[in-house]
């Protein structure tokens, strides 16, 4: 099942690679792809997309973060090696 996630504001200085491990660790699925997409209104942040070729059901944290992202809630996620937030919504 393909499934995509949108992060609204990551600092322009993580790249594709950095998104992808630092998602890594938290076992969402199986990374497909990951489109960066210039934010013309902030200087210092871009818009991600991010493609799963394959969400984690067998998560229990998982299958609960894919819920309320389908119900229209945001979630955070916690990264360990910034000690920040990423902000999550199910991509449009």
């Amino acid at each position: 099942m393909k499934y995509s996630i949108f992060i609204p504001h990551l600092p322009k200085q993580i790249d594709s690679d950095r998104i992808r491990l630092e998602l890594g660790c938290h076992i969402l699925g199986d990374i497909e792809k990951i489109d960066i997409v210039i934010d013309k209104k902030n200087r210092e942040y871009n818009m991600v997309f991010v493609h799963y070729s394959k969400w984690n059901s067998d998560n229990i944290q998982t299958t609960d973060i894919k819920k309320k992202l389908d119900d229209g809630i945001s979630c955070a996620l916690y990264m360990l090696s910034t000690q920040s937030f990423w902000k999550i919504l199910k991509a449009k």
